[in-house]
């Protein structure tokens, strides 16, 4: 599931946004988005991070990756990328089960989602409602669902 169609070629075929980690596991049938039918708004804004802070990753050093990397930003433009914002999750909260994944989206320019976990190092187990938990992360604009599709 890290690589693109599940097949590795190298640095550019890795899924680097986790926007299209659901997307690509969807295609594959490994996993539902659920960001539009919990009521999600498609993020538009262009995923363009890498290229932009090429310095914090060596493998864009290489032209060739770099290409690949800037032409993979740009198709991710024509893929809606459905997040559910804070407002609506507390209507959503109820249809989210366990074992669903969750992935706090961001307001940080480039980028879709914040990178976990956010509590130091641990994955950590929240007892606040969601919408608090949410609400409580600095720059997080919403959540973006999947879910696992079992044989």
């Amino acid at each position: 599931m890290r690589y693109r169609g599940g097949t590795r070629r190298g640095y550019a075929s890795r899924l680097h946004y986790f926007s299209e980690w659901i997307a690509d596991g969807a295609r594959r049938g490994l996993v539902r988005d659920l960001g539009q039918e919990l009521g999600g708004t498609n993020d538009a804004r262009p995923l363009r991070f890498m290229t932009t802070h090429r310095q914090s990753y060596p493998a864009l050093a290489n032209p060739a990756v770099l290409r690949e990397i800037h032409a993979m930003e740009q198709q991710l433009d024509n893929h809606p990328r459905w997040m559910v914002p804070r407002a609506a999750i507390p209507d959503a909260a109820a249809r989210i089960e366990s074992g669903d994944v969750l992935a706090f989206a961001t307001s940080i320019p480039g980028l879709d989602v914040l990178h976990a976990p956010l509590s130091g190092g641990v994955v950590e187990v929240a007892a606040r409602p969601l919408a608090e938990y949410v609400a409580a992360i600095h720059r997080s604009t919403g959540v973006l669902v999947a879910r696992p599709l079992w044989d």
